[in-house]
């Protein structure tokens, strides 16, 4: 009988344990700060938050958290990420096991987007399963998978791309394709009126290639090798994922397999040829989305999850598990690097500079905070102009911004203050940058559709289908 016991709750107790392992600091208490990820109570409804000045990376999920009242920010971050947690992990032990849900935390493509900062892909890293497990059932539930994946760009691609691949009806896929459509305004719209943002170079896509190709097939290969597992033994991760794969084979349909290689195949190309991929993509329209090639693993989460669905025999199932954790080993103590911290004291600085917007001399894209490197909060909370300017090792990758160029040889006429080494100057006129209409109602209509979604997914009560 305690056997018996043991067996039935073990699994769940494994897959709890690999979920709490990546995603331990998320229960802390603090503001979020690490790398790209910044989170701070108070953040402003900026025209940077909205996609209008520069590149639109962080719409709508800035923008929705500039609508968050009380200095809640944070604690919504957490709401998000821990809820899309618990709705992945649920979807992808019902549809493929237990194995398929300890694949999908336990991975190094969540501990190294996590390490960046990047929890809105994370969190669309794990409504993926959702998506699929509901594809061909009441619409508003694989669309709601969908929506909420769509909190980052990069999200609502590959949500869109995995869903109407994997739709088994030309209607449904009409319908996740338009609903992709639809989920991307906030950021699509802002881009297309203002195309200058968008444009990237050749030396940006060299410096964000994968790591390597062996790195890739393991479902890692983040560039920055800061945000990487020392401790990880990449090849026996490869391994693991490439016997997945086998695994996955003969059962899954091909249109998944063929995700798998368009994703490996792809994040491969980008490492190996960074020259003559930066060629192709800054002459393709949009091709900043494709620049930080890793992220291209996202299309190799379906059929790895099959293959961990279709593993048989115990002895199988032991070697592909030992490979996977040497994959990620020492994920536990390098989430150390995101845990919560103390947010920076910017209200005095808030209150004084208010609405006008703020010209920062020298550029500053990123500042130290707390031993860590992080974007530059004062963007986060005020109307800055952002610089555009990023080195990476020592090489400028991105051309400063032609707005902050501007801004910087006429402040009087285009900013209303400056801060420099001397200090805060206020300037007069004030001059401020208006928040489009249009702009602030796409974000409020994104969230009011997420959260109808939401709802409508979590009623036990049948719809008709539409």
């Amino acid at each position: 009988m305690p056997g018996a016991a043991a067996a039935k709750y073990l699994p769940a107790a494994a897959v709890v344990a690999a979920a709490a392992m990546v995603l331990w600091p998320f229960v802390l208490p603090g503001s979020l700060l690490a790398r790209d990820m910044v989170v701070l109570p108070h953040m402003a409804l900026t025209p940077q938050a909205l996609g209008l000045a520069g590149a639109a990376r962080a719409t709508p999920q800035d923008a929705l958290l500039g609508l968050v009242p009380f200095g809640l920010e944070p604690l919504v971050v957490r709401l998000v990420v821990l809820g899309a947690a618990v709705v992945g992990g649920r979807a992808a032990w019902a549809s493929a096991g237990p194995w398929a849900a300890g694949v999908l935390f336990l991975n190094p493509f969540v501990v190294e987007r996590l390490l960046q900062g990047h929890w809105s892909l994370v969190v669309a890293w794990f409504l993926l399963p959702a998506l699929l497990a509901h594809i061909d059932g009441p619409w508003w539930r694989p669309v709601a998978a969908l929506w909420w994946a769509s909190l980052t760009p990069t999200g609502a691609v590959a949500a869109t791309l995995i869903g109407v691949v994997a739709a088994g009806s030309h209607r449904r896929r009409l319908l996740l394709g338009a609903a992709g459509v639809a989920a991307s305004l906030p950021w699509l719209v802002p881009s297309l009126l203002h195309p200058a943002g968008t444009t990237i170079t050749a030396a940006s896509v060299r410096a964000f290639a994968p790591s390597s190709v062996v790195d890739v097939l393991g479902m890692g290969g983040i560039w920055n090798a800061d945000a990487t597992l020392t401790a990880r033994v990449g090849a026996l991760g490869a391994l693991a994922s490439v016997l997945l794969l086998a695994a996955a084979w003969r059962s899954t349909p091909r249109r998944l397999l063929v995700l798998w290689f368009l994703g490996a195949g792809g994040a491969s190309a980008l490492c190996l040829f960074p020259g003559a991929a930066g060629t192709v993509l800054t002459a393709l329209p949009g091709g900043g989305l494709l620049r930080d090639g890793q992220k291209l693993v996202l299309l190799m989460l379906p059929a790895a999850l099959a293959g961990a669905a279709a593993l048989r025999g115990r002895r199988v199932a032991a070697v592909v598990a030992v490979c996977w954790l040497a994959g990620v080993w020492g994920a536990p103590q390098a989430m150390e690097a995101i845990t919560p911290t103390r947010p920076p004291q910017l209200a005095h600085l808030v209150s004084q500079v208010g609405e006008r917007r703020l010209l920062i001399a020298p550029p500053s894209t990123t500042v130290q905070w707390q031993g860590r490197v992080v974007v530059d909060p004062r963007g986060k909370v005020l109307d800055v102009v952002p610089p555009g300017t990023l080195v990476v090792d020592g090489e400028t990758v991105d051309p400063p911004n032609p707005d902050y160029v501007a801004a910087a040889a006429d402040p009087v006429h285009r900013v209303g203050a400056v801060l420099d080494d001397e200090g805060l100057h206020l300037l007069t006129p004030i001059v401020t940058t208006p928040r489009p209409a249009w702009a602030v109602a796409l974000t409020c209509a994104w969230a009011t559709c997420g959260l109808l979604l939401l709802a409508a997914a979590r009623s036990p009560r049948r719809r008709p289908p539409s």
